[in-house]
């Protein structure tokens, strides 16, 4: 495997963010249950420390990576799902328009259900 040099910030100054950072990820998991705003600050913070962690891991060979990372799609997803839907748009596998119920962001619905 080829390893591109990506990163030019510092593995220490990496490692300092991700000090500060994991502790927050504890705190608005325990947040989420009782304010869904925290979901927000959730997917910032993790989608932040999974960059930190390509930094000091950039082959993505530590289980702490993965699991950042595992919780970043998790907060993603769940942003995902819990945004307000108006409209059914159409999923068009193929050259069939189904109509469907979706969630997310609705100016670009269509485009994301649009099979190619």
């Amino acid at each position: 495997m080829t390893t591109v040099p990506r990163h030019i910030t510092d593995k220490s100054t990496a490692w300092e963010e991700i000090e500060d950072l994991s502790p927050q990820v504890v705190t608005y998991l325990d947040r989420v249950q009782q304010h869904a705003a925290a979901l927000k600050n959730l997917q910032q913070t993790t989608l932040m420390l999974t960059q930190w962690r390509t930094v000091v891991d950039p082959a993505a060979e530590q289980r702490e990576t993965w699991e950042d990372l595992r919780i970043a799609a998790q907060a993603a997803t769940a942003v995902f799902i819990s945004a307000p839907c108006r409209r059914r748009p159409c999923a068009r596998p193929g050259r069939n328009t189904t109509p469907t119920s979706t969630r997310g962001s609705r100016p670009y619905a269509p485009s994301w259900l649009t099979a190619r």
